[in-house]
C-alpha cells in the first residue's frame, strides 16, 4: 500500500527531455509516460506503487521522491514487505 503522502516526481533541471525517457521500460505498473520525446515525462499517480525502480534506473538522477513524502529507502522497503 502506498503513503498517502508519497509520490515521486520528475526534476526537470536533471531530466534532458531530448530522448526517450529509459526509465519508462522499469516501470511495472506502466505508471512513468511521456507525450513524445522531447516532453518531461509524467508520473500517473493513480498507477505508481512508490516501488522505486524508476529512480533507481534513471541515469540521471530526475526520478526523485518529492520533499514532504516518504524516502526512497523506505518506499523500497516497503515495496519488499507488501506495505
Amino acid at each position: 500500500m502506498k503513503d498517502a503522502a508519497g509520490q515521486v516526481r520528475v526534476n526537470p533541471q536533471k531530466c534532458p527531455q531530448d530522448h526517450q525517457c529509459p526509465a519508462m521500460e522499469v516501470c511495472p505498473q506502466g505508471a512513468l509516460t511521456q507525450r513524445d520525446i522531447f516532453s518531461l515525462p509524467e508520473i500517473d499517480g493513480e498507477k505508481c506503487v512508490l516501488c522505486g525502480e524508476c529512480i533507481d534506473f534513471c541515469p540521471k538522477g530526475a526520478l526523485e521522491v518529492s520533499a514532504n513524502s516518504t524516502s526512497h529507502s523506505q518506499m523500497r522497503s516497503n515495496t519488499k514487505h507488501g506495505i
